[in-house]
């Protein structure tokens, strides 16, 4: 299902152009079902969500594109009319709602009226069946029962349509198929209109709907206005089920935001799948969430989207986090989660939002993931600490109806590295070294050293050559460590150079910085 939003083409007066823009539009099904299973069945459908478990109903969807619409043309001058073909649309619960209202109220402020056009026109309804679907079964087609139905499904689709048309002052052709009327009418209201404006003293930010009622003390003809605007509505007295479509909004619009300190960092590595497993890496700073939490916790939602080139999400993880606000021996918080990925080019989008304050931040963290061969490797991590691990060391990872148990890849003998995501690191610190290489074949008895490098290209350090362990078949590990008391401050280098019978020298690298250590430590 692709979801995306593209301009065809922008402002035009020009035929040949508005009719190439026109020629690539695809249409739907126009046949649409609206029978009803039989009379013990459901007669509601199931929702149709996007690629991924965060996205909007469908309904949401297409709400949220035309209120994406009217903020683009925001900026425009003067009334602007959206005709918008759409073949129903079901309104299903409070999600739907609130999206709708906030719809409305952007195009209001855009100045912007839709003239919504139910595009199946004239509906002949067909309880017994027809050329494109087979008859209705039961006993609902002698009792009238399947007729009703199919009325009720073809208004309730119809409702929304109206409803958004009226409150942003458009209007909705339905059960019509002379579409010239509406076309018309638009034409007719954008082209002549008075724009009124006023100043309201400040008002409760409630949300709530203020009317505006337009009159003429002399009655030249009907008046036709925006019936009134919607409060605004800071994040504490949203409900639940508005934060929750709040937020799903921003993650879906992948809205920029930077409320709280927040930094990101992936780690990949080969699995037996011929895919990556992607160690997702969110530090959060101690002193900063203090400032910001006060006295209280933080109680955080995560959601963690990794999108290929063209944009489309291919995987993705949703957690809620408690983070108390207390000062740490450690200045970062470091959370992690993990996801499975194709080779490719990705980028990681990690938003997160404190759920009390409504406080949201973002970052994004370019990916590259290196193409399947017989040999893959993955990312170097650099460390200085270690944690014991406690409760659950393997994440559940679901594609489509398929579950996965993966165990944590930065998990070694017992215990979790905690990789230091910035690389910088005290003279009076031990680096631990952690990384995973895949190599297939019969003959396979790889070896690895790690090697030094200063920031003009010396080879400081080169260690003895030693053999793999193999974690898993095919899957061996690198593990080692570093002491940074003999090296100065500066940058340098780490590399994990493999070797194997018959194979080509391989390296993993690192760049890191060592500091002066702090207070003597």
């Amino acid at each position: 299902m692709d979801n995306g939003l593209e301009l065809l083409t922008d402002f035009t007066s020009d035929p040949v152009v508005l009719g190439r823009a026109f020629s690539r539009l695809t249409s739907g099904d126009p046949e649409l079902d609206l029978s009803v299973p039989d009379e013990e069945g459901d007669t509601t459908s199931e929702f149709v969500a996007n690629e991924t478990e965060f996205a909007l109903f469908q309904t949401n969807q297409q709400l949220s594109a035309i209120q994406s619409v009217a903020d683009a043309f925001r900026e425009v001058p003067g009334r602007k009319a959206l005709i918008y073909f759409s073949s129903g649309m079901n309104s299903r619960g409070v999600e739907n709602d609130e999206q709708m209202r906030w719809t409305a109220d952007a195009c209001n402020r855009a100045n912007m009226s839709i003239y919504s056009v139910d595009a199946r026109g004239l509906v002949a309804l067909s309880p017994g069946g027809g050329a494109h679907r087979a008859g209705a079964g039961g006993t609902a087609i002698y009792s009238g029962r399947s007729s009703l139905n199919q009325m009720a499904s073809l208004v309730e689709s119809q409702n929304t349509l109206v409803t958004l048309s009226s409150d942003s002052g458009g209007v909705a052709l339905v059960d019509d198929n002379d579409f010239s009327k509406l076309l018309r009418q638009a034409v007719e209201e954008s082209s002549h209109y008075y724009l009124l404006g006023y100043y309201v003293p400040e008002s409760p930010k409630d949300g709530r709907f203020r009317r505006i009622d337009v009159r003429m003390q002399v009655r030249y003809g009907e008046v036709v206005s925006r019936q009134g605007y919607y409060a605004e509505k800071p994040y504490w007295v949203l409900s639940q089920s508005e934060r929750e479509l709040q937020f799903l909004q921003a993650v879906v619009d992948d809205s920029p935001a930077a409320d709280l300190p927040l930094a990101a960092s992936a780690e990949y590595f080969p699995d037996k799948t011929d895919q990556y497993k992607v160690a997702v890496l969110l530090s959060f700073d101690y002193s900063a969430l203090s400032l910001i939490a006060g006295t209280e916790d933080l109680n955080l939602e995560i959601v963690i989207l990794a999108r290929d080139r063209e944009g489309q999400a291919r995987a993705g993880v949703r957690d809620k986090l408690e983070i108390r606000s207390r000062e740490k021996d450690e200045a970062r918080f470091v959370y992690e989660n993990l996801v499975l990925l194709d080779p490719g080019e990705y980028r990681i989008s990690a938003y997160v939002r404190d759920n009390r304050t409504g406080k949201m931040s973002k970052t994004v963290y370019p990916l590259a993931l290196p193409p399947n061969r017989d040999v893959r490797i993955g990312s170097l991590v650099l460390a200085a600490r270690w944690e014991e691990s406690v409760g659950e060391t393997s994440y559940r990872i679901k594609s489509g109806e398929q579950l996965s148990i993966l165990e944590n890849p930065l998990r070694v003998g017992g215990r979790s590295l905690v990789p230091r995501l910035d690389a910088s690191f005290y003279s009076s610190e031990t680096v631990y070294i952690h990384g995973k290489v895949s190599i297939r074949g019969s003959n396979v008895n790889p070896e690895y050293r790690i090697v030094l490098i200063s920031e003009i290209g010396e080879r400081l350090f080169e260690g003895p050559w030693k053999l793999l362990a193999s974690s898993s078949g095919e899957i061996f590990d690198i593990n080692a460590r570093l002491p940074l008391s003999q090296l100065g401050p500066g940058s340098y280098r780490l590399s994990a150079e493999i070797r194997n019978s018959g194979s080509e020298l391989l390296e993993l690298g690192r760049a890191f910085t060592v500091v002066p250590s702090a207070n003597g430590k």
